[in-house]
């Protein structure tokens, strides 16, 4: 084999390995789980939040005011879209607890811009707790959202 064509296999095993990993990754059912926990965070669809927790009650509280802390960080500017970003994901022994690090990044646009991809964009990090039961995977812990610049 020529080493010009070495080089374009190796650079198409790496790509395809790259794409597999984020795929594998973004479609587990603990990030699934966070991804539509966050969705509904900022959808303020306080049913679906309810069908993610554990423990609905003290929960709820927490997480309203996570609500609030995001509609300040995004302030006026309208969200163009939203995307993620899992910084570090880690499983217990039995793998039935999730650890998740992820930022939700919003790509915005202040008042009177129209960027096709938003011209600034807004990133939160969350620490999420989750516990699998019954084959599903519920948010046990979910600490306040804080902005990352």
């Amino acid at each position: 084999m020529k080493p010009k064509r070495i080089l374009l296999w190796l650079i198409c095993a790496t790509l395809v390995y790259n794409i597999y990993g984020y795929t594998k990754q973004h479609t587990s059912g603990d990030v699934l789980a966070y991804k539509r926990l966050a969705s509904a965070l900022v959808e303020n669809d306080t049913a679906a939040v309810q069908k993610i927790l554990i423990d609905e009650k003290d929960d709820m509280l927490l997480l309203a005011g996570a609500q609030q802390e995001q509609k300040e960080l995004i302030g006026d500017s309208s969200v163009l879209f939203t995307y993620y970003v899992i910084k570090k994901q880690r499983y217990s022994h039995d793998g039935n607890t999730s650890h998740i690090l992820a930022e939700q990044i919003f790509r915005v646009n202040p008042p009177g811009a129209k960027a096709i991809i938003g011209e600034n964009e807004v990133r939160v990090r969350h620490n999420v707790q989750l516990v699998k039961q019954d084959n599903a995977w519920y948010v046990k812990a979910f600490e306040n959202p804080t902005a990352v610049q």
